[in-house]
């Protein structure tokens, strides 16, 4: 959860910012609802799954954005300042630019998500130039930023939710991880 604290402390903002996790019920994303929130933001979790409403505000988020329902971003134009993105795709060239609509101008596209093939990132000049749009990357930092994340998250009560496994049950725990049914982090006690 580090990259996703790290770029809230240096993308300063706190009350009356609006943040939209993209992945907010996965395994980053998660961490990045409660962080945000927590900073005193309004965040959104953004999902394909209906199913993960109740969870994602659990973890301290208003609402919820469902990806992929037709017409979604419409009642969601300009309307916030941070985007961050810890899903591990690559967006369209269309999907950056419903982004870009949704982002406030000067708002800031922060991706931690790293796809695993090298893909690039497919945007539209036009829709990060127009508005201004910071596009951000965040991954790894030093001992200092790591003892302000721990300390915050203690202060904050944020939790890294997982699922445990024995190590006898490593097979089940990779086969549940590669048929994509991971909620969270799997972690196994070896």
């Amino acid at each position: 959860g580090f990259c996703v604290c790290r770029v809230f402390f240096f993308c300063f903002f706190g009350w009356c910012v609006w943040v939209l996790v993209c992945g907010g019920g996965g395994g980053l994303g998660h961490l990045g609802v409660q962080y945000a929130a927590r900073m005193g933001a309004e965040v959104f979790g953004f999902t394909s799954s209906p199913k993960k409403e109740k969870l994602i505000k659990d973890l301290g988020a208003k609402g919820m954005v469902l990806w992929r329902q037709p017409g979604f971003h419409e009642e969601f134009l300009n309307s916030f300042d941070i985007i961050l993105n810890t899903l591990s795709v690559t967006f369209t060239t269309e999907e950056f630019t419903i982004f870009s609509k949704i982002l406030k101008p000067y708002g800031k596209f922060i991706q931690v998500g790293v796809p695993v093939h090298g893909e690039k990132l497919n945007v539209n000049f036009h829709d990060i130039v127009g508005k201004q749009i910071m596009v951000i990357g965040s991954m790894v930092g030093g001992t200092k930023h790591t003892e302000q994340m721990l300390e915050f998250s203690a202060e904050n009560d944020i939790k890294c939710k997982c699922e445990m496994f024995e190590w006898e049950e490593f097979p089940k725990a990779l086969d549940k991880l590669d048929n994509g049914r991971p909620i969270f982090r799997y972690v196994v006690h070896v």
